[in-house]
């Protein structure tokens, strides 16, 4: 599992077990459907409506896994599922409204913010009434949707940085200049915490309720941030399938996978992925739940790629399961072809039980490719470090990209740019844990 050291650069200390999360009594939660307010009672079966936003069924691991959710919610249950990604502002402002799907399917780093707008609910009745094994996750993903003791989300798939490399050379820089060299994008959040993470300069204190934008170092590093390399590049191994170079044009030499190094030519990386999210305005809540138990457990996972890989369906790989981001998804729909050891082996489940599995399942093929793939996720995976978890992070993305604009721009020096990020991040994030001490407060009678 990922490493929890460096308290000092971004990660989050993994203080939290399943025992310390606050699971009993009354949490304000809505209501279950039970004649006590349970969630879950014999005399009421999984029955009504089910939308899911962000989730794309149209790839086939995640196909298999839906239907075997679907099936596990009994026939009186009506699924629907869009892919379009959740895009957390726009969705807060609709959850305000009371417009909001049953369950979500979001960015990690968006849990925190979400959860400060009570757009989403503490899931401590889903998890102790359904029940759901705590267990089974890994214990980082976990920690990057809990806020004050509280689960927010269920972790589902993570995701580490690697680089892609299609030169005969690599360059001998270290640390957070190995990340400026390759010309990675400095705009984006998870580059410029990867940054973060190989110098060793913190971007938010550990305990998320300090900006450290204006740091002298993280300026040098904007202002010296090199242009972007034709020869290397920064990939997430979610992203990972055959054919994946880095490039537009085909490689001299073969692409090279392998992790980011810190300054002392150790692997560093941070820790990624998604989650499960059940809204406050939801009209669902009891099968919402239902759901993310079934599609993250562990023998989903395992049997999602498993039972694809060993006896695929001639008629699914005739199937166009291309479907528009923003349109309703059939969800008996096949999954769009058998599964390749190479499109598993930059897989990481969330599921520590899953990712042995299929650990194994990849190194036994007889893919030399994919078993080179796993080795290098798995080398990064190792060596992740986990982001500094505050209910700010959209604020802080767009900050920071403002002010890489500003400074390309030629509108301030990055000395400028940053004193200001400074004061807004900070604002933020005061904000953000005001915000979040409301919204529990309000759900607590």
């Amino acid at each position: 599992m990922p490493r929890q050291h460096r308290p000092s650069v971004i990660a989050a200390p993994v203080a939290l077990a399943a025992s310390a999360v606050l699971l009993a009594g009354c949490t304000g939660e809505l209501q279950g459907p039970g004649a006590d307010g349970s969630w879950y009672a014999a005399d009421q079966p999984y029955a009504g409506q089910l939308q899911i936003e962000g989730f794309a069924v149209a790839d086939p691991i995640n196909q298999a896994r839906h239907d075997r959710a679907v099936e596990a919610l009994g026939t009186a249950v009506e699924v629907s599922v869009f892919a379009a990604a959740v895009d957390a502002r726009s969705f807060a402002s609709a959850a305000e409204a009371g417009d909001a799907p049953d369950l979500i399917y979001a960015d990690r780093a968006d849990i925190g913010y979400l959860a400060a707008r009570g757009a989403i609910m503490p899931l401590d009745r889903c998890i102790q009434e359904a029940p759901i094994n705590l267990g089974q996750y890994s214990p980082a993903a976990l920690a990057q949707v809990t806020l004050e003791e509280r689960i927010f989300a269920l972790p589902d798939t993570s995701t580490v940085p690697l680089l892609v490399t299609t030169s005969a050379t690599t360059g001998t820089e270290r640390g957070g200049a190995l990340v400026e060299s390759i010309g990675a994008e400095p705009r984006e959040w998870r580059v410029i915490q990867l940054w973060a993470a190989a110098e060793g300069t913190p971007l938010v204190t550990p305990d998320g309720r300090t900006a450290t934008f204006d740091d002298p170092r993280i300026v040098a590093a904007l202002d010296g941030w090199a242009e972007p390399s034709a020869e290397t590049t920064l990939v997430e191994s979610a992203a990972l399938s055959a054919g994946v170079t880095g490039g537009g044009d085909e490689p001299d030499v073969e692409p090279q996978f392998g992790p980011v190094v810190d300054g002392a030519g150790e692997p560093i990386a941070v820790l990624n992925g998604y989650g499960w999210a059940i809204p406050v305005a939801g009209a669902n809540p009891a099968t919402a739940c239902g759901y993310v138990r079934a599609v993250t457990e562990s023998e989903t996972w395992i049997d999602a790629v498993t039972s694809r890989a060993a006896s695929p369906d001639p008629a699914d790989a005739a199937t166009d399961s291309e479907t528009d981001a923003g349109t309703e998804q059939d969800a008996s729909a096949p999954g769009g072809g058998d599964v390749a050891p190479l499109e598993v082996a930059g897989l990481l489940t969330a599921n520590t039980t899953a990712d042995a599995e299929l650990r194994g399942w990849v190194t036994d093929t007889d893919d030399a490719s994919a078993a080179t793939l796993r080795a290098a996720v798995d080398e990064a995976y190792e060596a992740a470090v986990l982001p500094t978890v505050t209910p700010a992070d959209v604020s802080l993305m767009r900050i920071w990209s403002d002010a890489v604009d500003a400074v390309r721009s030629g509108e301030l020096s990055a000395a400028e740019a940053l004193a200001e990020a400074q004061l807004d991040a900070q604002s933020a994030l005061d904000r953000g844990w005001a915000n979040l001490a409301q919204a529990l407060d309000s759900r607590t009678p």
